[in-house]
């Protein structure tokens, strides 16, 4: 009946000093949201962080070789056990002009396991000329979806010698985990900072070697990023990639070394080859000079020689002509005393007839007339004879004529041929001259390809040195393996998740201890006011324990409900809260991860309890 009695009289207790029990459960929720909600914080973080890892299948492991890496490489890496899959891909920075303002890129090749692209707008890049851009890229850049962006090395270096397009199209804005922060990490270009990623086909680079693998162990993906159990394993495996290191980088020291070392040789043999090359023309210039020299006094000799041909024929034609001229007097002369003796002839003939036939008529005797005919016709007989003489001369002065106009035509003949030989001697002067002139350009052409063989010689020597010297310095490789460890924003993103778990082990103490001192005070208050109360309970015969119980269950009561309330809402609320504000920061990651942790909730209870 007292029993009964009492707890009538406790709930009579809670429903008339209900605000009293609400503060106190009010408090203690409060306390307990702030300690498991703030202790819940850092795992959930973790939790998070680990979900958008294994949705985008962030790399657990990247090696990166000073020399980069082959697929030798890649295969030796996958045969290794406990590793799940591997990855090459292929990066380089470039810089692109936005609005006037210089933008360093990291250009990355798309890949298909590891470190995948979240896609938020638009599709992955499918042909050489297209590109995928991080929100970053368009916020920062001015540029849309389908606009072209155009690209330069940023050094000297050409980049069609780095990608085989410099403009593509952007067709789509994503996201990855491995930047799950603002940074892009730095360069050694542009203003020494990455500004944004773009992801481009892997046949869009030139370069042999890839600049880094990914690889992914067995397991990783079902542990909790940022514990010691995913440590241990990533770290097992990374040991096991290192131990093959050495091997890998002495055979890729082989493949770069012995190819170079073969065609240092191979220039070297073809360098001698041409030096003798330049030997043997130098001798033969020397060779062609010595007969051009012969060539040159044999033309010098032919046109002495051909100007005394010359003068000699001059004094020939000359003779000649005026042998033309005696002959033309001489016939002249011959004509004249041809005619004069044909006229002397027709005049004695003349002279003799009209004799007779003056004798005829002149009367005399018969003796006289016969004497004087007698005397008349030896007259006339001594001028025939006369006339026959003078005729054998006009006879053999024509002779001497026709022998002398013989002689002119043979002399004419002979003129005729030297004028032949004349002209045959000055061509084959001038030939000779033009195949001296050509033999001189010849020379001079010879001459200038024996200069440039020998400057693409020196040339040629310049290169081999500098080979050689670089060939010497070439440097045995090495192999980074790197964890999740070296990326910034994961190292950065479990750091704040330490300093909230740091927050949660000092903070809540002070609200556990304001909530301790308010229950306390609020319970001395309440026995204080109670206290006629309590002296009736007594005089009806209730014990001091039994009194006390419905003070210790009333605060129990308040304690254990505001500690539920607390713990449901603390473990939701401020882990969302706080992860969300941290987006501002990790824009990628894609949701928060709050799962009611059994463990900070019994313990926050516990503790409120015992407060």
């Amino acid at each position: 009946m007292k029993r009964k009695a009492l707890r009538k009289d406790f709930t009579m207790e809670i429903k008339s000093s209900l605000n009293r029990f609400l503060s106190i459960f009010m408090i203690v929720a409060l306390g307990v949201a702030f300690f498991a909600g703030l202790r819940a914080t850092d795992p959930d973080m973790r939790l998070t962080a680990d979900h958008y890892y294994d949705l985008s299948d962030l790399m657990d492991i990247r090696v990166i070789g000073t020399l980069g890496l082959t697929k030798d490489d890649v295969t030796a890496i996958g045969d290794i056990n406990g590793v799940k899959s591997v990855e090459p891909f292929y990066s380089t920075h470039v810089v692109c002009n936005a609005n006037g303002n210089e933008l360093v890129l990291e250009v990355m090749s798309a890949t298909k396991k590891i470190n995948k692209i979240t896609v938020t707008e638009g599709r992955m890049p499918q042909s050489a000329d297209e590109v995928l851009v991080d929100d970053f890229f368009l916020r920062n850049s001015g540029y849309q979806l389908g606009d072209k962006i155009k690209v330069d090395s940023g050094t000297e270096e050409n980049i069609t010698d780095i990608l085989t397009e410099k403009e593509f199209t952007i067709v789509g804005v994503g996201s990855t985990a491995y930047y799950l922060s603002f940074q892009r990490g730095s360069s050694s270009i542009g203003n020494g900072d990455v500004d944004s990623f773009v992801v481009v086909l892997p046949e869009v680079f030139k370069q042999e070697a890839y600049s880094a693998i990914y690889v992914s162990v067995v397991g990783a993906k079902e542990m909790t990023a940022y514990t010691d159990e995913y440590d241990a394993e990533v770290e097992e495996v990374r040991s096991k990639i290192e131990a093959i290191a050495d091997a890998r980088c002495q055979t890729r020291y082989d493949e770069l070394y012995n190819p170079a070392y073969a065609d240092i040789q191979d220039a070297k043999d073809k360098l001698e080859e041409s030096k003798n090359k330049i030997i043997d023309s130098k001798e033969e210039i020397a060779t062609s000079k010595i007969k051009l020299s012969d060539s040159e006094a044999e033309i010098i000799k032919s046109k002495e020689d051909l100007v005394e041909y010359k003068t000699k024929l001059k004094d020939s034609r000359a003779e000649l002509e005026d042998s033309k001229l005696k002959i033309e007097k001489s016939i002249s002369e011959l004509n004249s005393k041809r005619a004069q003796l044909e006229m002397a002839q027709k005049a004695a003939k003349k002279e003799y007839d009209e004799n007779l036939e003056k004798l005829a008529y002149s009367g005399m005797t018969e003796p006289q007339l016969s004497a004087a005919k007698t005397q008349l016709e030896q007259g006339y007989q001594g001028a025939l004879l006369e006339f026959a003489k003078a005729d054998k001369q006009i006879a053999a002065g024509d002779k001497e004529i026709g022998a002398a106009q013989a002689r002119i035509k043979t002399g004419e003949k002979e003129l005729a041929h030297g004028e032949v030989k004349i002209t045959e001697g000055e061509a084959k002067i001038a030939d000779g001259e033009k195949e001296i002139i050509d033999g001189r350009k010849k020379l001079v052409d010879a001459e200038k390809k024996i200069a440039d063989g020998e400057k693409e010689i020196a040339d040629g020597q310049i290169k081999i040195t500098d080979a050689e010297n670089e060939l010497a310095k070439l440097e045995l490789p090495s192999w980074y393996v790197l964890d999740r460890g070296s990326i910034e924003a994961y190292v950065e993103f479990e750091q704040n998740a330490d300093r909230i778990g740091a927050i949660g082990e000092v903070f809540p103490a002070i609200f556990f201890l304001v909530a301790a001192l308010i229950s306390l005070t609020t319970m001395t208050r309440m026995v204080e006011e109670e206290r006629i109360e309590i002296g009736t309970l007594k005089a009806l015969g209730y014990s001091k324990l039994a009194i006390a119980r419905k003070y210790i269950l009333y605060a129990f009561l308040a304690t254990l409900g505001g500690s539920i309330f607390g713990a449901a809402v603390g473990l939701k609320v401020l882990p969302t809260v706080i992860i969300t504000a941290y987006k501002i920061l990790y824009r990628n990651i894609p949701e928060v991860i709050t799962p009611f942790n059994t463990y900070y909730a019994a313990l926050a209870t516990v503790l409120a309890l015992l407060c």
